[in-house]
């Protein structure tokens, strides 16, 4: 890669946990653990805090905070993409998500961001 491209993805990639910690927050608002008491995002919280810890970079914590939404929410990976989350973070989370989708390797990513899949 040239520079500037490289330069350019390390900037995308700046505050990206972030900006997915907060589309988590929005997102699952008013929802909750099975408990029906523990908002659920202190499993994603919780999750993000062991990858911290373990010392893996922003753009894994990133997808600690959204790897429940293609599951649980309406969001589509199209929403992901206009809200400015990195490709390789979105294209993660969606695998994260749907692990039959990953193991059949005949549905291109392309398909899916066209087709706004979404498991809701």
């Amino acid at each position: 890669f040239p520079v500037t491209i490289c330069n350019q993805i390390q900037v995308t990639m700046k505050g990206c946990a972030e900006k997915a910690k907060g589309i988590a927050k929005t997102a699952f608002a008013g929802k909750f653990r099975r408990d029906g008491v523990t908002p659920y995002f202190t499993h994603l919280a919780g999750v993000v805090r062991i990858l911290t810890d373990q010392g893996f970079d922003e753009e894994t914590q990133a997808v600690g905070w959204l790897h429940d939404l293609f599951e649980d929410t309406t969001m589509t990976v199209r929403d992901l993409l206009d809200l400015g989350v990195p490709f390789s973070v979105v294209a993660t989370t969606f695998c994260s998500s749907f692990t039959l989708f990953c193991t059949l390797s005949y549905l291109p990513l392309s398909a899916v961001m066209v087709t706004g899949v979404s498991s809701a």
